[in-house]
């Protein structure tokens, strides 16, 4: 009996477990698919493969939806800021974007929801609307780019296509790559020589002979008219190191620029000129006038160049140097030390012994007060500087003028 239970048990679960499978179908998914064997891979998308660096004449760049913008345009093979006044856009930044974007590769989907594009920074008001367009002013490229992702060694940045809801993490740092704004784009390198090409400078002050400096080693530098002597290590080495690099600390404001005698850079100008090794050119700057706007900033521009600039006040000192300023002064030798007479001061000392021994304990006592009175009373006791609520107010020597 107990057999006949067993069987009939498992002849009922087996035909439940045939209903189940005829009428749930678990091994197909809701609209009817049968489960994949294995996860689908992640999408990956390219979406930079059109911007090239030869194609591209124009760039359009928008932050919280259009408040904020820049244009950049290419004429005649250079880039500029502001095309209407054709203020010279930063070369290397200008190539950085290209760089930058030729290297991203593909990137992989990360979201398809449009409620997801502020998590991401790719909408309209949080993104950075970037557009690109050919020679013929037609599109090649409308982006939105996002805020970088969590793991800055691995960077990745996120980004959207305009039209399209994916956003796309895309490998590579793409912070303060497109940055509103013209002056942020506006070329600031004034020189860019290497340091060790440079080989000499003349410092030409209005009205004065000119100051000639010769490189005589690697860090060693000499004047070498009106007069020869060594110039401060240090002198050197900032003279060099601020003229090879120099970048602009701003831009003036004036549209139409002034004639340059306005800002103190006419031919009376103080100038410096630089010697290369090759000879191929004598790189100058000149340097005019203190900004009555600008604090702590100089008027300055480059020979061969149109543009004014300005540069922090010590730049324009550590270039504005007279022969005073130069020469190295030789640093005094400090008088050597007089010789201590031991015998004498031990004679002294068993003189006074002595004199303390024939004292009585009140003599003695007596002495050494007296010898504390006059420490305390040669001593220099700073004056005391008034409050101000100790001096008598104006009003206050009035009113005693006229009690008197």
């Amino acid at each position: 009996m107990k057999t006949k239970n067993v069987i009939l048990i498992a002849i009922i679960a087996a035909i439940l477990v045939i209903i189940v499978l005829v009428s749930e179908k678990p091994f197909q998914d809701k609209a009817g698919q049968k489960t994949p064997d294995r996860l689908e891979a992640p999408k990956k998308v390219s979406l930079f493969q059109k911007i090239k660096a030869d194609d591209c004449y124009q760039i359009q760049i928008f932050q919280m939806d259009g408040m904020s913008s820049s244009t950049l345009k290419k004429l005649d093979g250079v880039w500029y800021t502001n095309p209407e006044r054709k203020y010279p856009a930063a070369k290397k930044n200008v190539e950085r974007i290209f760089e930058t974007l030729g290297n991203s590769g593909e990137g992989e989907v990360v979201s398809k929801n449009p409620e997801n594009h502020i998590k991401f920074q790719v909408d309209k008001l949080t993104g950075t609307r970037v557009k690109f367009f050919d020679k013929s002013n037609a599109s090649i490229g409308d982006y939105y780019i996002g805020k970088m992702g969590p793991n800055y060694m691995n960077p990745i940045t996120y980004v959207r296509a305009e039209g399209s809801d994916e956003v796309v993490a895309i490998p590579g740092m793409m912070m303060g790559l497109f940055q509103a704004g013209e002056d942020n784009w506006r070329e600031r390198e004034i020189f860019d020589i290497k340091s060790e090409d440079i080989t000499g400078f003349t410092l030409q002050h209005p009205n004065q002979p000119p100051i000639k400096l010769g490189r005589l080693a690697s860090d060693e530098w000499t004047c070498l008219s009106p007069k020869s002597f060594q110039i401060k290590k240090e002198d050197g080495s900032r003279i060099v190191n601020s003229f090879a690099h120099l970048r602009a600390s701003g831009f003036i404001k004036d549209y139409p620029q002034k004639p340059y005698e306005e800002y103190g850079l006419g031919t009376d100008a103080f100038a410096i000129s630089c010697s290369l090794k090759d000879g191929s050119s004598t790189p100058t700057l000149y340097i005019g006038h203190e900004s009555k706007e600008q604090s702590n900033q100089w008027f300055v521009r480059a020979e061969g160049q149109d543009t004014v600039y300005f540069v922090y006040q010590y730049i324009r000192d550590s270039f504005m140097k007279t022969l005073d300023d130069l020469e190295a002064k030789p640093t005094p030798t400090p008088a050597p030390p007089q010789p201590v007479d031991q015998e004498a001061l031990q004679e002294r000392a068993r003189k006074t012994a002595e004199e303390l021994n024939a004292m009585s304990e009140e003599e003695r006592e007596a002495a050494i007060q007296k010898k504390i009175d006059d420490i305390l009373k040669n001593a220099v006791t700073p004056a005391k500087t008034p409050h101000k609520e100790d001096q008598p107010s104006s009003s206050t020597e009035e009113r005693q003028k006229e009690d008197e």
